[in-house]
């Protein structure tokens, strides 16, 4: 396999989801972040139609300035290569202007992190957050998952079994982890 730019990015994404889905299950058990909402708009409430998926209902706080800036900071990070379009080509500046506007505490505190650096005010922590948001909504579009060859979130008529060779490893691997006690 050959490892390039696009690659490497694909699974920085993968773990990033994985690590972002900690916070988000932080903020539901309600050890998220304590900043007051700065919007008061609703949410999506409990229950989204997840199935027919729409923009959230609350305004969009970007201006067309930080749009351009943000659209130009993520052409940067993913332009396009090869097969694959680029950011703005996949639409990341839409999810980012809608991303930043949600009344949601994590996307507040996201929006006061990332928003400064259109200022010109640098910040590591901004620059990683920044980042791991891009990646994570890129391979989340229809070009990111089919880059990274990702075959769930569709409908299949059977479930084939692990190769033979996948489940041989696990089982030694598993094999290696102490017991849990009685």
């Amino acid at each position: 396999m050959k490892l390039d730019r696009r690659a490497v990015l694909g699974w920085t994404a993968v773990v990033a989801g994985a690590i972002g889905a900690g916070t988000g299950l932080r903020a539901y058990l309600g050890a998220g972040s304590a900043q007051p909402p700065a919007t008061p708009a609703p949410g999506y409430g409990k229950d989204p139609v997840l199935l027919e998926p729409a923009p959230g209902p609350w305004p969009r706080l970007l201006t067309e300035r930080q749009k351009a800036w943000l659209t130009q900071r993520l052409d940067a990070l993913l332009p396009k290569s090869g097969s694959l379009p680029s950011a703005s080509e996949a639409g990341l500046a839409e999810f980012f202007d809608e991303w930043l506007s949600a009344p949601y505490p994590d996307q507040q505190a996201d929006r006061a992190l990332i928003l400064p650096l259109a200022e010109g005010k640098a910040d590591p922590a901004a620059e990683d957050r920044l980042r791991v948001l891009a990646l994570a909504a890129f391979y989340t579009t229809p070009a990111g998952i089919a880059a990274i060859g990702f075959v769930g979130n569709e409908p299949r008529e059977r479930f084939d079994p692990l190769p033979a060779a996948v489940t041989e490893h696990l089982e030694r691997q598993f094999a290696l982890l102490p017991e849990k006690p009685a």
